[in-house]
């Protein structure tokens, strides 16, 4: 079994052909922003208006470039949901 991780995957019709279970992960606006900060402050110490503004280019790039590709997935998650039910949930796809 490989696993194919990235936010483009499921764009390429050739790596999409090849899969045997497509999966995309969600996950709530808010939650998004909070995560995103916390590292960015963290990581990164990004000052506030450099986080204000990374954040609205991230947030309008999901919009116009990942989420699309939500339409080719055979399985949709919530990333807030404990990991053991998204395995759980992927497992039972693949039989």
């Amino acid at each position: 079994m490989l696993l194919v991780e990235g936010l483009f995957v499921l764009e390429w019709p050739a790596i999409r052909e090849q899969l045997d279970l497509k999966v995309f992960i969600t996950v709530d606006g808010p939650v998004q922003r909070a995560r995103r900060q916390a590292r960015d402050l963290e990581l990164y110490h990004r000052s506030q208006a450099r986080l204000r503004d990374d954040l609205a280019r991230a947030a309008a790039a999901q919009e116009r470039d990942v989420l699309p590709s939500r339409a080719f997935a055979d399985l949709v998650l919530s990333g807030t949901d404990p990991l053991d039910q998204q395995v759980a949930a992927c497992l039972k796809a693949l039989c």
